[in-house]
């Protein structure tokens, strides 16, 4: 009888010892991808910051482009419209000089 029981102690804490390595090492093991997540969330999150802040500066930058492209088009707009009153009050001279010609050869 106490054979049989040293026998069930002895198994009884060699099955608390493996029990115990085992639950060790899924402890580990389960840290281990603990920080292995942490670091790929931090990662993750830094590469998220990186690209919000990429996208502001390109929408910056293209704000920029379409202020100078209204501002050219505004300019060459004005141009045009001042160029066309020149040429029609050249127009409108050389239209006058040729009655002034006709009229002095009749």
């Amino acid at each position: 009888m106490i054979d049989t029981h040293q026998a069930l102690s002895t198994d009884s804490q060699s099955k608390a010892r493996r029990l115990d390595a085992e639950l060790t090492s899924v402890t580990q093991k389960l840290q281990a991808l603990s920080r292995g997540k942490n670091e790929e969330v931090s990662m993750l999150e830094k590469r998220l910051q990186e690209s919000q802040e990429k996208e502001q500066k390109y929408s910056a930058e293209l704000e920029e482009v379409k202020k100078e492209r209204n501002r050219r088009v505004s300019e060459y707009t004005k141009q045009i419209e001042k160029d066309k009153e020149t040429f029609k009050l050249k127009l409108a001279d050389m239209d006058r000089k040729g009655k002034d010609a006709e009229t002095r050869r009749a």
